[in-house]
């Protein structure tokens, strides 16, 4: 069973909401083949958020880290979800894309 966003430690969770706000309601993401934690997060200004994040001590931890630095270069314009906020800490690694659907 893949982590929900009750799993991810409080200081963790409170940065994700630093960054887009107060999550009201998340809503786990079932499909795909990483092992970690993917939601779609709806916050009280009304917006959505895609979250994926994994323990550093997952063997797919090295995935996520590519995957961040990957995001954080990627131009402008291309289509593909951008990276709105990324992060470890507390023993995870965070990767905050804005939601497409």
């Amino acid at each position: 069973m893949r982590p929900q966003w009750s799993d991810l430690p409080g200081g963790v969770r409170d940065a994700v909401q630093a960054r887009i706000g107060h999550v009201l309601k998340t809503e786990p993401v079932t499909t795909g083949f990483m092992p970690g934690l993917t939601a779609r997060l709806y916050t009280d200004d009304h917006r959505i958020a895609f979250l994926k994040a994994v323990p550093v001590d997952s063997p797919a931890a090295s995935l996520y880290a590519r995957e961040r630095e990957t995001g954080a270069v990627l131009p402008p314009g291309l289509p593909t979800p951008r990276l709105l906020w990324s992060g470890e800490g507390e023993g995870w690694i965070v990767l905050l894309h804005e939601y497409v659907g």
